[in-house]
């Protein structure tokens, strides 16, 4: 392995973050993450680690308003360090900036590829879907084009299928799981908070 990769004009699924490989300073660099399908974008985007060591797994519906989904290819290739399987094992980069909860030390080797080197972003992979995402400089995004515009999230039509897969139950603002009816949702909240409906 190279260490580097100029992968297809593959199509993906796009978030401005502030995540594992950003920089912590404002103003030195900003990152577009991109991701392989939809599932990936919403589970490194909006579900990340927010479930762990909880039973339950829920989001209020109008956390989703804040979020906007876009396919984004890249007519010219990307010049990617490409970090994924055993690349970064065999470039000498620890684990933890690679796959580790703790974002400090990804954005550590981050910041020192966007300031030694040329390359446009960096290629991993997820560790929640274990699917392939980019991690764009901002100095390569201006040759990025969407397909159409940005789709509001919640328009999404596999979104509630997404979110099935990933075991995330969308909320009401009353507490009620959404797609439930109401005389459901009812005898669910008079157990749970002792309830008495008229």
């Amino acid at each position: 392995m190279s260490g580097s990769s100029r992968p297809p004009t593959p199509r993906r699924r796009s978030a401005w973050a502030s995540a594992r490989h950003g920089s912590r300073a404002r103003g030195i660099f900003r990152l577009l993450y991109l991701a392989q399908d939809p599932m990936t974008a919403v589970a490194e985007t909006i579900i990340r680690d927010r479930f762990q060591g909880k039973a339950e797994r829920w989001i209020l519906r109008e956390e989703f308003d804040r979020y906007s989904i876009a396919a984004v290819r890249n007519p010219a290739p990307l010049f990617l360090l490409d970090l994924r399987y055993e690349g970064a094992n065999l470039l000498g980069v620890a684990t933890d900036a690679v796959r580790a909860r703790a974002q400090a030390s990804g954005r550590r080797l981050s910041q020192e590829i966007y300031d030694r080197t040329d390359f446009d972003g960096i290629l991993y992979m997820s560790r929640i879907t274990n699917k392939q995402c980019v991690a764009v400089y901002d100095r390569a995004t201006a040759s990025l084009e969407a397909d159409s515009p940005a789709l509001d999230l919640v328009r999404l039509s596999a979104l509630g299928s997404i979110l099935g897969a990933l075991h995330v139950t969308v909320m009401d603002g009353e507490g009620c799981p959404i797609g439930e009816g109401f005389s459901f949702c009812r005898r669910r909240l008079a157990k749970s908070r002792r309830v008495r409906f008229l």
